[in-house]
């Protein structure tokens, strides 16, 4: 099995300015302000600095930020293991455990399918719903039917939350999973929305 190939992250040189510099950026990255984070994370995503990966994934767990997670993505299969071992660690709460394997599934890397397999069977939804959506973004199979079984929970808060997920993907199988949802709503004999892409989420 292999990887995907994604340029090497730079790693913080010997000399103090670099090692500082990449220390201060993960501080940045964990900071209580928004605005802050996002521009640490703007610049990590352009540099993808190997030291800060841990900030970036605790960032992640603590705040959850569209902009953080669009930072890990940047780094791909480098991600794998430092969000892998968080993951592990059932003292985190199911919401930051989802966050964790929406950077797995974002990572594009085949060796972390074992790790969301896993997942995929947890007892808490929150966990098993964001595991099935990940395994989806790499395009395994049957991952389709547990979103699926998601979107037609009877609990609104699961319906929400694959969806918002779904929407995150850019797949035509994430597509194909809204329209199904859509049409069933359309079916149970409601309206369509005037903007679909905005509604979406309103589709519970």
């Amino acid at each position: 099995m292999t990887r995907p190939m994604f340029p090497a992250p730079m790693r913080a040189q010997s000399d103090e300015g670099p090692a500082i510099g990449f220390h201060a950026l993960g501080r940045q990255l964990l900071d209580p302000s928004p605005d802050v984070r996002r521009s640490a994370a703007l610049l990590v995503a352009a540099l993808r600095p190997a030291d800060v990966a841990p900030a970036l994934v605790r960032a992640i767990v603590r705040y959850g930020d569209d902009v953080l997670l669009d930072a890990a993505r940047a780094f791909g299969h480098q991600l794998t293991a430092v969000v892998a071992r968080e993951v592990l660690d059932h003292s985190l709460g199911p919401s930051h455990r989802a966050r964790l394997l929406e950077v797995l599934g974002e990572t594009r890397d085949p060796f972390a399918v074992r790790v969301l397999r896993e997942a995929a069977k947890d007892l808490d939804p929150t966990v098993r719903i964001a595991a099935h959506v990940a395994l989806l973004a790499l395009d395994q199979r049957n991952a389709a039917e547990g979103v699926e079984a998601a979107l037609l929970s009877p609990r609104p808060e699961q319906r929400a939350q694959a969806l918002r997920l779904l929407r995150r993907l850019d797949l035509p199988a994430a597509r194909a999973l809204e329209r199904g949802h859509m049409e069933r709503y359309v079916a149970d004999g409601a309206a369509i929305p005037a903007d679909i892409t905005a509604a979406l989420p309103l589709l519970l």
